[in-house]
């Protein structure tokens, strides 16, 4: 918890500054940018071929596999159709669980053909639907953004550019001689989502199977968030020659997210054999600074001819580091078969977990805006949207020449942080009651915790200026409650909730809420959350006087289960789905009736398969 709250403060005193100066700017200029590298066998596909991946001349469908949900900080995954069945248990059923106890509100949708454009209007829809952050993850071949700039780096060459579907408020135009690539941005082009692929069907070495390596990977990062994954607290910056003057800066720009991290940017130790040994260390983050094609990494060497990491070597190495940041142009092209990037992400071993890199030439600069976020314990996902955010469009040509085509290859929703602590989080909530703002989380006994920690920002999604709620410990057997009443009228906060065990702190969960001032208290029944329920609900309703019921009913008007209220104003019940008896419910549909008096309410919930 130290170092995330002084990684907080640190971030804090950047976001005070301009967001980009003339100083900070050189560095697009002086930084030698990375170049592709023959050999390997590294040939790129055409623009044909890449349609073709997604059978682009098929008409556009999508269909969602659960009914979708709109409130809290929303997780959209879109499949590949023909995938989907090969996935469906590991997918639906594990990680959506596992994204769900961290809070998250988890969308899945299916999805064949079509443009890129289709998808993008239909991410468009769902995020202006959503009223808390939003994530996209894509699972499998989906319709692939190509992009061109003219002049420059790539002078004209498409490449793959998922910014396009992080930027989901700007203008994207296809006005070049190509059809089918887009070559104009305008207006607003920030990012505004969180992304990350789950892209394994180009990965075909040694008879690798697209399904199994997705299904493998699933199990990878349940392993992580279990505390079942680890490696050192410890990263390693490997800069090949080209960028020795910058080895210690971008080395110490990683020590922000892990202060132990090696630096190794000696021009005669920096070397394929090197490189090769350092993968079986047990670093949990490399990030590595290297000329390559999708297909190798290229090492130089003072008066020597180059050497070479292919991707068969790392196939055979299977590397034991967890995340990767690759300034090595062209790594992260997911199109291409075999790409470097996929393979350090969706490795069939027990490690890999995420990859950042390119898909041409270009990478990360200004590594310090990704690396404060991440070590101050914001996902993999939202540390890259905010520097892609700031500094993508920051020089105009200049800056989208090194950045324009960045993306992530893994679970955007994955934090690096090595004290994880296996915490099991039903549902953190937020709402306004008169002028102060009642919290509520329920957790997983099976997984014990000291105690948690509230922190509180103003703003929505608020990276900085978050200061802590509760002066004590917050204890207790759950479900939990707390009101912070130090709130104004007509503002928006983001609360944190930070589960403490042992030494260990980790922020589980987050959320939004608007401050609207006093309300008379009402009689009301909240739909319950979530809906449809797996394992359990939550009720929140509102009472005038005592003696109020609480009851759930099958469609045939039979009544299941029933709860006494005892006292008036706002309530909150967890429910584990179970009847009288005890017993757990079948699938189905239930009607959840509140009454007090000659006052009632109804709700409906929907009862899946446990």
């Amino acid at each position: 918890m130290f170092r995330y709250r002084l990684c907080a403060v640190a971030f804090c005193v950047v976001l005070l500054c301009p967001a980009v100066t003339g100083a900070t700017l050189e560095e697009f200029d002086e930084v030698p940018v990375t170049r592709w590298v023959d050999g390997g066998g590294a040939e790129l596909k055409t623009l044909e071929q890449v349609r073709a991946s997604w059978s682009s001349n098929s008409p556009f469908f999508i269909v969602p596999v659960r009914p979708p949900q709109r409130r809290g900080n929303v997780c959209c995954i879109v499949v590949n159709d023909s995938l989907y069945p090969k996935v469906e248990q590991k997918l639906a059923r594990d990680f959506v669980g596992a994204l769900e106890r961290e809070g998250y509100t988890v969308n899945i949708y299916r999805t064949a053909g079509g443009e890129p454009k289709d998808l993008r209007d239909f991410l468009i829809g769902r995020y202006n639907q959503a009223s808390g952050e939003f994530t996209a993850i894509f699972v499998g071949d989906l319709p692939v953004a190509m992009f061109e700039i003219e002049g420059g780096f790539e002078n004209g060459k498409p490449f793959p550019c998922d910014l396009f579907y992080m930027d989901l408020d700007g203008v994207w135009k296809d006005e070049g001689y190509e059809e089918g690539v887009y070559d104009v941005h305008e207006g607003a082009v920030e990012a505004d989502i969180r992304f990350g692929r789950l892209t394994a069907g180009p990965l075909s070495y040694g008879s690798s199977v697209e399904a199994d390596l997705v299904n493998h990977y699933i199990d990878k990062v349940l392993a992580c968030r279990a505390g079942e994954l680890r490696c050192l607290d410890k990263a390693l910056c490997y800069v090949d020659d080209d960028w020795e003057p910058w080895g210690l800066e971008w080395a110490n720009n990683l020590r922000l997210a892990y202060p132990d991290a090696d630096a190794v940017y000696d021009p005669y130790t920096t070397w394929d054999t090197d490189y090769e040994t350092r993968l079986r260390h047990d670093y949990e983050f490399i990030q590595v600074c290297v000329h390559s094609n999708p297909l190798l990494h290229q090492f130089l060497r003072p008066g020597s001819r180059s050497s070479y990491t292919y991707m068969s070597e790392l196939h055979t190495i299977k590397p034991l580091a967890l995340f990767y940041n690759l300034f090595a142009c062209y790594n992260a092209r997911f199109t291409e078969t075999d790409y470097m990037a996929g393979w350090y992400a969706f490795m069939n071993n027990d490690y890999g977990l995420a990859a950042v890199g390119s898909t041409k030439s270009g990478g990360m600069l200004h590594f310090d805006d990704f690396y404060r976020p991440l070590g101050g314990g914001k996902t993999l996902g939202e540390a890259f949207r905010y520097w892609l955010a700031k500094w993508a469009d920051a020089n105009g040509k200049t800056s989208r020449d090194w950045h324009y085509g960045m993306t992530v290859v893994g679970d955007p929703t994955l934090r690096i942080r090595p004290d994880y602590i296996p915490v099991l989080i039903r549902g953190f909530s937020a709402r306004n009651v008169g002028d102060a703002v009642a919290l509520a989380w329920d957790y997983d006994r099976f997984f014990p915790v000291r105690g948690f920690n509230l922190y509180r920002a103003s703003g929505v999604s608020g990276l900085s200026d978050y200061n802590r709620v509760n002066r004590a410990l917050i204890t207790g057997t759950p479900p939990m409650r707390y009101v912070d009443e130090g709130v104004s009228s007509g503002r928006t906060y983001t609360y944190e909730l930070e589960a403490i065990k042992g030494t260990a702190r980790r922020i589980v969960a987050s959320v939004d809420v608007d401050v609207k001032g006093k309300r008379p208290l009402s009689f009301a029944l909240a739909p319950p959350s979530p809906n449809p329920a797996y394992h359990q609900t939550t009720i929140r309703f509102a009472v005038r006087g005592p003696g109020a019921t609480l009851a759930v009913y099958d469609v045939k008007g039979r009544k299941i289960k029933q709860f006494d209220i005892s006292s008036a104003g706002p309530g909150l019940v967890t429910w584990q789905l179970n009847g009288g008896d005890g017993r757990p419910l079948a699938p189905g549909i239930y009607i959840i009736r509140l009454q007090n008096g000659l006052d009632v309410a109804a709700a409906r919930l929907v009862v899946v398969r446990r």
